[in-house]
């Protein structure tokens, strides 16, 4: 009875251990990839960086100040922006991303026109004759811009956006200057007199100098965008590219009048993940 129960008891030993064994492999056994097999590490890449950008602001429609008859329908002006991007990768091309800057949209513009303006006379009387003047307008305007976007990655170098942007209008004035052009006038009798603004020798006239009403804020629009980007270092590029940015919306809501605005732009991008793992590269 001693010799089974001791083999008894050296069996539940060995199958006590057996059991502690094979509890402890499993918690601690991993997978062993094959030397010649290759494997995919999926990394979705980040990137963040900044921009300048350089162009053109123009209209489209026209603008109505509130002299008669005095409508802008050309202005323009150069303008800049300035702002921080964010780029994610969705897939091995496509990524999403969203830009937030400061744009100034200021534009300016003249035109001429000849007015039926009455003269006093010495005598008292008065007599119309044609005045030449140039009236110009100072369309002074800034806003924040926020641009969400999809691009498609052709590779590392070449890149296609699409996007939506809210322009936030922060600061506006609109001024209307009114400048006399025509010095002296020859009167039907033959006498040539002198002509002068009453306000200012000079014949410069300032008619409006305010805050633009009825903005429509934000403005909304749509714009297609290319960029170039050269590698500096493997998670450093240099980025060269151009926008356009085409306004769904008027200034105002009372005004026909639109600001187009297109932008060359250079800029710095840095990859917060090594580009070499990204999406099952080896």
């Amino acid at each position: 009875m001693n010799k089974f129960r001791k083999i008894n008891t050296l069996i539940i030993l060995f199958l006590l251990f057996l059991m502690n064994f094979f509890s402890i492999s499993a918690i601690y056994s991993q997978v062993i990839e094959s030397p010649i097999s290759p494997y995919q590490v999926i990394i979705h890449d980040t990137e963040i960086g900044f921009f300048v950008g350089l162009g053109a602001n123009y209209n489209s429609g026209e603008y109505y100040a509130e002299c008669p008859e005095c409508i802008f329908d050309d202005v323009s002006k150069l303008g800049f922006s300035l702002g921080i991007k964010g780029d994610y990768q969705l897939s091995r091309n496509l990524f999403c991303g969203v830009s937030l800057g400061y744009e100034d949209l200021s534009m300016k513009g003249t035109f001429r026109r000849i007015e039926s303006v009455p003269l006093d006379r010495v005598d008292g009387t008065k007599i119309y004759v044609p005045i030449d003047f140039r009236h110009s307008a100072d369309f002074s305007i800034s806003s924040i811009s926020l641009m969400p976007n999809l691009s498609f990655r052709l590779d590392r170098f070449l890149d296609f956006r699409f996007g939506f942007f809210s322009d936030f209008v922060i600061s506006s004035n609109f001024k209307h200057n009114k400048q006399l052009l025509t010095k002296s006038v020859i009167l039907p009798d033959g006498e040539k007199v002198s002509v002068e603004v009453y306000q200012d020798k000079d014949g410069n006239v300032t008619l409006e100098d305010q805050t633009i009403a009825s903005l429509t804020n934000p403005m909304l629009g749509i714009y297609p965008q290319i960029n170039f980007n050269i590698e500096l270092s493997g998670s450093t590029d240099l980025n060269l590219g151009f926008y356009y940015k085409i306004p769904l919306t008027n200034l105002t809501s009372n005004q026909s009048f639109k600001i187009n605005s297109w932008r060359f732009f250079l800029g710095l991008s840095f990859d917060l993940y090594d580009d070499s793992k990204e999406f099952g590269q080896f």
